[in-house]
C-alpha cells in the first residue's frame, strides 16, 4: 500500500507497461496535430503545499472536463 490507498486487485495486464499507486492528475498540452505533451502531477507532491493545492486539483479536473467536452462537441 502506498499513502494509505488500497492495493491493486487484479494482476497487471500484458498491455500495461507501468502502473503505480500514486494518485494525481495529468496535464495534456496539444502542440499541433502530431505532437502532444503529457505531464503527471503527483497528489503527494501537491499535499506539501497545503489545502489550496487540493482545491486546485479539483478545479483542474472540473474545468478540463468542460474544456474537452467543448472541443469535441
Amino acid at each position: 500500500m502506498f499513502a494509505g490507498h488500497s492495493a491493486f486487485k487484479k494482476i497487471q495486464p500484458f498491455w500495461s507497461a507501468y502502473r503505480t499507486q500514486n494518485y494525481g492528475y495529468s496535464k495534456f498540452h496539444f502542440v499541433n496535430g502530431t505532437h502532444l505533451l503529457v505531464e503527471w502531477v503527483s497528489k503527494e507532491r501537491l499535499m506539501h503545499h497545503g489545502s489550496n493545492a487540493c482545491q486546485y486539483l479539483h478545479n483542474f479536473f472540473l474545468y478540463s472536463f468542460f474544456f474537452l467536452v467543448y472541443i469535441y462537441y
